[in-house]
C-alpha cells in the first residue's frame, strides 16, 4: 500500500511510475552502490519520471481476464 500511495501521488503530479518489488534477492549488488546498513533489506523501489507516450512500449497493453473469472462476490 505504501508503494501504491507513492505511485498515486506521482501520477497526480503528472509523473509515471514503475514499481519494482524483487530487490530483496539483489541486496548484495545494491549494497555495492548504495550504503545500506547490514540490518536493513533493500526490498522494493519505484522508478519515477515522465512517460514518453510516443514510445511503442508505452502503448503495449496485455490481455486481461474478465473479472468474473477471477473474483467471486459473496453476500
Amino acid at each position: 500500500m505504501y508503494l501504491q500511495t507513492i505511485m498515486l501521488l506521482a501520477h497526480e503530479q503528472g509523473l509515471a511510475t514503475c514499481p519494482q518489488e524483487a530487490w530483496a534477492q539483489w541486496n548484495d549488488v545494491v549494497r555495492i552502490h548504495i550504503p545500506i546498513p547490514d540490518d536493513f533489506i533493500f526490498f522494493a523501489g519505484i522508478s519515477i519520471g515522465y512517460e514518453d507516450k510516443t514510445a511503442p512500449i508505452n502503448n503495449w497493453r496485455t490481455d486481461r481476464a474478465p473479472m468474473d473469472e477471477l473474483v467471486t462476490f459473496l453476500e
